[in-house]
């Protein structure tokens, strides 16, 4: 009984990232020198990308949607990031017709950082 009692204390307190919504990946890891970021620099990109459908069979059979976001990249461990989407715009090819539901797509995109592990 002792035995069993003790495995699970000390399962528990290994921090076990399927069970723990705030560990992402190993709590530990050995830094590595595979993407060359540095730990204590915030980095800032401007993402811009271009999305073009096809339609078979229709009289206009292209849609096309722009989106931009500001990109927040910072590693808080050797080998665990977290990214952050800010100022996130969607514009229709015709720009003056808004983007049905864009502004839930912004709100849902921003709402949450997204961390991330690599080994």
């Amino acid at each position: 009984v002792i035995f069993v009692c003790l495995c699970i204390v000390s399962v528990r307190a290994s921090g076990n990232s399927l069970k723990d919504p705030y560990i992402c990946g190993h709590p530990t890891c050995a830094p590595s020198e595979k993407f060359r970021y540095l730990t204590p620099i915030i980095y800032h990109y401007e993402y811009k990308t271009k999305v073009e459908t096809y339609f078979a069979g229709s009289s206009n059979n292209r849609s096309t949607l722009d989106v931009k976001a500001r990109v927040t990249l910072q590693f808080i461990k050797p080998c665990e990031g977290l990214l952050q989407l800010s100022d996130v715009t969607l514009i229709d090819q015709d720009e003056n017709y808004p983007v049905e539901r864009a502004e839930k797509f912004i709100h849902a995109i921003g709402l949450f950082d997204l961390r991330f592990a690599f080994h």
